[in-house]
């Protein structure tokens, strides 16, 4: 337990106590035994005796209270169908906001990734591909990345939008695009991995942190459904800022980056549009492809007991 509350401690950046985590232990002892209680009475001696409708029938039940106890459900709507609903709508975003656009094209491409990940019958290897990943020390660098980095940088960036840019900004946005470009390298490895799974070759993840970003870049080019999720990253920007070989020019509010023989020029609120797009791209491959996961396995359940 020691060593859990260490492990917290470091991804969170802080001390964490343990006895802050008391009244969350007792809760989950308590939620625990309700569903061990239910399980009983669900699965109990007599259920191979039920015909096949009233296995459904009561699988159904047990699901629907089960469910419950994470959200407040409409009474009248099984507890599967109205999750399901609520994943379909996260996942394809309502409105013509340039957001929700951006958002719902990298969901689109992760549906995909994933969706094919059933088809194939990958889904199992990449289920231990991640547990390994989690385990790792990239994935504790990326829960680290996350935590103390990515999270308050979406206040930063929110609080840059909402005002005129003055040159210190411009520093402030380097440093978030930064921060987004090295989460981005790193979901992008991960989607390689995920694809070369879904189609069946070989995965080492230690030979993939070992590509340049260019070769990660050049691979997810192959795959015509995933391009969508290189477009708003650009590695010469991120080159730049990691060399500090970029430039701001005061009268003319523009902002030069300098890569090798690449130089790229524009705004100080184009280079805050490049910022905000690849926050989203970075937001959407992180959670997409997880409520993708999800929403098959409630949707496969709730045609199992025929909700």
């Amino acid at each position: 337990m020691a060593m859990q509350f260490s492990l917290f401690s470091e991804i969170f950046g802080k001390p964490i106590r343990p006895e802050a985590f008391g009244s969350d232990r007792a809760k989950l002892r308590k939620t625990v035994g309700k569903w061990i209680d239910s399980a009983f009475d669900t699965f109990g001696s007599d259920w191979n005796t039920l015909s096949p409708s009233e296995q459904r029938e009561k699988l159904a039940l047990f699901l629907d209270k089960r469910f419950r106890t994470f959200a407040r459900i409409p009474k009248g709507k099984h507890a599967l169908v109205w999750y399901q609903k609520q994943m379909e709508e996260a996942l394809a975003l309502r409105g013509s906001s340039e957001f929700a656009a951006s958002y719902n094209r990298y969901s689109k491409a992760t549906g995909w990734l994933v969706n094919g990940l059933f088809r194939t019958k990958r889904i199992g290897t990449a289920q231990e591909f991640f547990s390994s990943f989690a385990k790792s020390e990239e994935g504790f660098s990326l829960a680290q990345l996350f935590v103390q980095q990515v999270l308050p940088g979406y206040a930063s960036l929110d609080r840059l939008q909402a005002r005129s840019l003055q040159s210190r900004d411009l520093h402030k946005l380097a440093k978030l695009y930064s921060t987004y470009s090295g989460v981005y390298e790193k979901l992008a490895r991960t989607l390689v991995a995920l694809n070369r799974i879904r189609r069946q070759q070989p995965v080492d993840y230690e030979q993939l942190e070992k590509k340049s970003m260019a070769q990660i870049q050049t691979e997810i080019q192959r795959e015509p459904m995933l391009r969508v999720l290189l477009r708003a990253f650009n590695r010469h920007i991120r080159n730049s800022i990691a060399h500090t070989s970029y430039g701001i020019q005061l009268s003319a509010k523009r902002v030069t980056f300098r890569d090798r023989a690449k130089w790229i020029e524009m705004t100080w609120n184009g280079f805050r549009e490049e910022t905000v797009q690849l926050s989203v791209l970075v937001f959407a491959i992180s959670v997409t492809p997880f409520l993708h996961f999800l929403l098959a396995v409630i949707s496969a359940l709730g045609k199992a007991i025929g909700v």
